[in-house]
Parts: C-alpha cells; sequence; structure tokens
C-alpha cells in the first residue's frame, strides 16, 4: 500500500550511527555485512536492490576482539567496520570532561521536567568528579535526572545524589583490592599466570583507570590493552 525508506535509504548522503554494534545478532550481522561490502540495500519484497552511499559509524561498549574470538561477532564484519577506530576513555579516566556533561544532561532534564533547577553546587560537583562511575556517562546522566527529580531548591547540593556517590563508593572494587592484596599462589604457576594476576592487582588498585595502570606497570596505553586482550581481561568487569 505504501513505501517506506529503511534507514540507510534515509539516511543517503549522509551519516548512519549503529549504536552498541556488539549487540546485533550473527543473522543481522550478515545483513549489515552485505550493505558495507555491497552498498545497496533491499527493502522487504522488493524485486530488485537499492543502491545508497551512506557513511557508516558504530559504537560498541565493549572490547569487539574479545567479541570475535568468542564467535559473537564476525570476522569479516569486524574488518569492514575497523577502518578508523577511535578509543573514547570511560569518564573515570576523563574527570575534567564531568563538570561539562553534568551540565548539559542538568540543562536537559531540568527543561524536561519544566522545573527551575539551573546550576550544581560546588560542593555536589567535586563528589561528581570523585567518583568513579561505573556505569560510565549514562550513570551519570541518571543521576543527574534522579536529583533534579527530586530537588526542592534551584541548586542541585550534595544532599541530592544518590548515597554512593556521596560516599565515593562503587561496589566491586574494594572487594577486589583485598583479594589481590597478597600474591599466594597455588603449586606453580606459569609466568602467565602470574603477569596475568598482576595485571588484575593494578587494575583493581587503579579502580580500573587504564591511564593510571599503565603509569604503574611502565608501558604505553596501547600496549595494556594488548595485554589484556592477550589473557582476556576485561577491564569493565572490574565494575560490577
Amino acid at each position: 500500500m505504501s513505501d517506506k525508506k529503511g534507514v540507510f535509504e534515509e539516511a543517503e548522503g549522509g551519516t548512519c550511527f549503529l549504536d552498541e554494534i556488539n549487540d546485533i545478532n550473527l543473522n543481522l550481522q550478515a545483513k549489515l555485512l552485505r550493505v558495507l561490502q555491497e552498498h545497496e540495500v533491499r527493502r522487504v519484497g522488493a524485486p530488485k536492490s537499492i543502491k545508497v552511499d551512506v557513511r557508516v559509524v558504530a559504537a560498541s561498549n565493549k572490547e569487539l576482539e574479545q567479541l570475535v574470538s568468542k564467535g559473537a561477532l564476525r570476522e569479516d564484519l569486524y574488518y569492514r567496520l575497523k577502518v578508523v577506530s577511535i578509543y573514547l576513555p570511560p569518564i573515570r579516566e576523563r574527570p575534567e570532561d564531568i563538570p561539562s556533561l553534568a551540565e548539559h544532561f542538568l540543562r536537559r532534564y531540568s527543561r524536561d521536567m519544566g522545573k527551575p533547577v539551573t546550576s550544581i553546587s560546588n560542593e555536589a560537583m567535586k563528589l561528581l568528579c570523585a567518583y568513579p562511575w561505573p556505569g560510565n556517562v549514562r550513570e551519570l546522566e541518571n543521576v543527574i535526572d534522579q536529583a533534579i527529580a527530586l530537588s526542592r531548591q534551584p541548586m542541585l547540593t550534595p544532599e541530592d545524589l544518590p548515597v554512593e556517590v556521596r560516599e565515593g563508593k562503587a561496589s566491586g572494587f574494594s572487594r577486589r583490592r583485598e583479594q589481590e592484596e597478597e600474591f599466594v599462589f597455588p603449586g606453580t604457576p606459569t609466568m602467565d599466570e602470574v603477569k596475568k594476576r598482576y595485571l588484575v592487582h593494578v587494575l583493581g588498585l587503579t579502580q580500573g583507570n587504564i591511564s593510571r595502570a599503565a603509569k604503574i606497570l611502565d608501558m604505553d596505553r596501547r600496549s595494556l590493552y594488548r595485554m589484556l586482550v592477550r589473557y582476556k581481561i576485561e577491564p569493565y568487569s572490574m565494575e560490577t
């Protein structure tokens, strides 16, 4: 009865952003790979394909190399997507960005809720910058959303923030540090096992902060990431 353009047709001549590319199933991965290779799409039930010229930007919150090794992501799709790679560190590694992000969410949610909350106190901002944010930017967004909903004054104060932010605690870190405090190895571990445990130990000490861990280990971030992939260590798994 009518024709509807799909995402790639709508993005013709522009950019298509695929968020959390790591979550798409293998069947959809095959279809996406075909679009990227042949630059064409076919509407459901259509007799022929349509050419598209679209720039694709894909984002992932997981290490795609590990997903490829586990068979959860097609290797050919991974290399087709990996033309230009940009690593965006979690906000715990760039606390200088937290004030700008917090104020952005403040403006958005105060407008959406129709509440005259226009600023964040210095004390509250210090707490936001000191918290390790295991849930990354989305957790920060949720905290600001919640604080505005509960606030009864035009400025957010520490009392408006969740208790974990006020106390600066994130579950999992302290337990990990306690478990790795002493290096007691049963039997005779291999050197790789010793290295893996030490990497986990340092990541625990730095609360998953890759930059700080690399500095302690006296290596650059790229080399550290290669070691994490080699030993199948996920830095973000320490957050849960």
